[in-house]
């Protein structure tokens, strides 16, 4: 019984430590890709290659953990598989806000996207959804890092109530 929990406890104490590394190193790379005048698309594609491994090996699919790799893949510009990831977070914990707040802001891009290529067919469905997302991601997020994620938040469900 006592070594089951030690293994537990050990185990608990490395995904904490990988997720806090994937965390560190995908902050690194989202600050290179999005202001060093140096960054390249294919220097970042490389950091990111090194990332994921560090959140493969983790046993358990947790929100946190699916929220890292739907950013990872939003950065490699797989919108499709971003969204999966951000799907299954938010369907594991519905009070998850990072998640809701990521799935809100890239269903708020493909609406303006496809409104571009086709503003006749309707895709007011996507703004709806993303509105939706925005509302559970302010409910939910909490701590000063998350300030400007909410303010983010209620301008674009501003802007989709407008349209």
């Amino acid at each position: 019984m006592e070594r089951s929990r030690r293994d537990l406890e050990l185990r608990s104490m490395e995904r904490s430590r990988r997720m806090t590394q994937a965390r560190t190193a995908l902050e690194r790379v989202t600050h290179y890709f999005h202001y060093s005048k140096e960054a390249t698309y294919e220097e970042t594609l490389k950091r990111l290659d090194e990332i994921r491994p560090m959140l493969e090996p983790l046993p358990d699919r947790t929100p946190d953990a699916l929220d890292l790799l739907g950013q990872i893949s939003e950065l490699r510009g797989r919108f499709d598989e971003a969204e999966a990831f951000w799907q299954e977070a938010v369907r594991l914990d519905d009070a998850f806000g990072t998640a809701h707040y990521h799935l809100g802001r890239l269903l708020l891009l493909k609406w303006f996207l496809a409104d571009l290529e086709a503003p006749s067919y309707g895709f007011r469905h996507l703004a709806e959804q993303a509105e939706k997302h925005f509302q559970s991601a302010m409910a939910h997020m909490t701590g000063i890092e998350e300030e400007l994620q909410r303010d983010v938040a209620r301008a674009a469900t501003a802007l989709i109530r407008k349209n």
